[in-house]
């Protein structure tokens, strides 16, 4: 063994007090290691790759233990791992969805387009109620298949056929796998700061620059009233959060509408639900095959909107199956985010793309506190899978950005399917218990915003209830 492993394994032993072999610590190494490439048991005994087991074991103590680690000279583990990711020379590299997180890069034609996007709102901006609606910069082409794309549409068009695309898709156990490697600190406790109202399209006036920020969309990151597609330019009359966030970034959300478009832009439940198999009758039950839920029931799913309630009530088996399904098999829904630049303040914000069940138009016969209705309770499970889990992985991220970065982050949460999708307020109670849980530790700052009137209630009074 050489000198540096048989060093970190007394530093190991005799900061943790563990009673383990060195063959035991060799093995725990590499099972920490795991943002080492080209990495061997070799390497780790001293081998050809011996000169960077020094950075490799600081690495690896600085995940193991990270305020211990930095305590001590010999390994001044969080300064050689930021010094070593960087190096081209060295074995280890960073993850590449850590990586997207904390880069911050903006894509190549949304730089190109902002700058027009931007000239055009420091020329408009006190003239124009938003630039979306400018000739210039939006068409109708969502509404006819006939209708010239702009200037930058076309631009946009073009690079997303050479796949410069918009966003970035992940799974949720992918970054709950990676929320893992990171240990929370006792002394660093979150800030909460209760928001009320506000126009969401100035957020990125006051909000710092690569906040975080949660868009109420749909699950194919998009945005709509209705089951069909809306081009951006009517987006500006739909006054709920997600459009209104989604247009502090003009250029970026043009680019989303253009990878729709051509079928690029990625869905995060449209896989999950349809890998939920259930049997379809036919001939008064005579013959009987498996296929798809979403193929059994066409209106469940279309153009982002989620509708469980599409399932009728004779149909009870077939809706279990569906919440068990999404139960199970939660960590493959996708998590959808952008870096997007905002005109007119140039400030960047990572945005991310949750949404919720629809049950638009079942006010009138759905109640929340019908206990005689069974459907009631499985609409309830899947609301609390598909919603909670997505705040989990917002807070998440919010974690993972404040360990690499060393600063404090900001995160914008808002009250997703509480508004016309009415899906059940008490939700909102699992989700600032996730969120808290998540973040404890971290050096985060949570503004969480409520909106006015609708199925809405202010966080602060649910922060009470909990």
């Amino acid at each position: 063994m050489s000198d540096n492993f048989k060093k970190a394994y007394e530093f190991f032993v005799s900061k943790t007090g563990k009673e383990i072999s060195q063959e035991e610590f060799k093995e725990l190494l590499l099972k920490t290691l795991n943002r080492v490439s080209e990495y061997s048991l070799e390497s780790v005994s001293g081998g050809a790759k011996g000169k960077n087991i020094t950075s490799a074991l600081l690495i690896a103590l600085n995940i193991m233990l990270p305020s211990v680690a930095a305590e001590d000279s010999a390994f001044h583990g969080l300064s050689a791992y930021n010094e070593y990711i960087e190096s081209p020379s060295t074995y280890v590299q960073k993850d590449s969805v850590v990586k997207y997180f904390t880069e911050a890069k903006i894509s190549n034609v949304q730089e190109k387009v902002f700058k027009i996007t931007n000239e055009y709102f420091q020329k408009y901006s006190n003239n124009c109620p938003h630039i979306c609606l400018l000739r210039e910069i939006s068409s109708l082409r969502y509404l006819d298949n006939q209708g010239q794309p702009t200037k930058i549409e076309k631009i946009l068009d073009e690079a997303v056929k050479e796949n410069d695309l918009p966003l970035q898709s992940f799974k949720l156990n992918e970054i709950r796998d990676i929320k893992q490697r990171y240990r929370s600190n006792p002394d660093i406790h979150p800030i909460y700061i209760f928001e009320v109202g506000g126009n969401v399209l100035n957020l990125h006036k006051t909000a710092m620059d690569e906040a975080i920020v949660q868009v109420a969309s749909q699950y194919n990151s998009l945005e709509s009233v209705n089951t069909d597609f809306s081009p951006v330019v009517n987006w500006f009359w739909d006054k709920t959060q997600g459009p209104m966030a989604c247009l502090q970034a003009l250029a970026a959300t043009k680019h989303r509408e253009s990878a729709a478009i051509q079928g690029k832009l990625p869905d995060i439940i449209k896989d999950l639900l349809d890998d939920c198999i259930v049997t379809s009758k036919k001939l008064g039950g005579l013959i009987k095959s498996n296929v798809k839920i979403t193929e059994k029931y066409p209106n469940l799913y279309k153009n982002g909107y989620f509708r469980p309630s599409v399932i009728e009530k004779e149909n009870l088996s077939d809706l279990r199956k569906l919440s068990a399904h999404i139960k199970k098999n939660i960590g493959k829904l996708g998590f959808n985010s952008q870096w997007v630049k905002c005109e007119g303040s140039s400030k960047k914000q990572l945005q991310v793309f949750n949404a919720a069940p629809s049950f638009q138009g079942d006010h009138s016969w759905l109640r929340w506190d019908d206990k005689d209705d069974p459907r009631v309770v499985i609409y309830k499970e899947i609301c609390e899978n598909l919603v909670v889990e997505q705040y989990r992985s917002i807070a998440q991220v919010a974690a993972i950005k404040s360990c690499e970065s060393g600063r404090q982050e900001e995160l914008h949460i808002y009250q997703v399917g509480q508004g016309a999708f009415y899906n059940p307020p008490k939700i909102m109670s699992s989700v600032l218990k996730v969120i808290k849980d998540e973040l404890e530790g971290f050096n985060v700052k949570v503004y969480l915003h409520s909106g006015r009137g609708g199925n809405s209630k202010d966080w602060k009074s649910i922060m009470m209830e909990i």
